[in-house]
């Protein structure tokens, strides 16, 4: 899913669209899974998903990766 809307958040981001906007509607995603609250703190964190953009983004896709998926 999350693979998905980075791919989603690239094509609104060109649009202009700010990409806090967007991420903040994933934050209860990983409710209850080790690792949540840095899941959470670091898509809230809005001046650093200013800043960095979807590298933040591919940063956190790389931490909550699974084997095999």
């Amino acid at each position: 899913v999350l693979r998905q809307l980075r791919d989603y958040w690239a094509a609104e981001m060109a649009k202009g669209v700010p990409l806090p906007l967007m991420t903040r509607h994933v934050l209860g995603l990983c409710q209850g899974l080790r690792g949540a609250r840095r899941f959470r703190q670091q898509l809230s964190d809005a001046p650093r998903l200013r800043q960095e953009g979807l590298a933040l983004i591919d940063r956190v896709l790389e931490e909550w990766a699974l084997p095999g998926k």
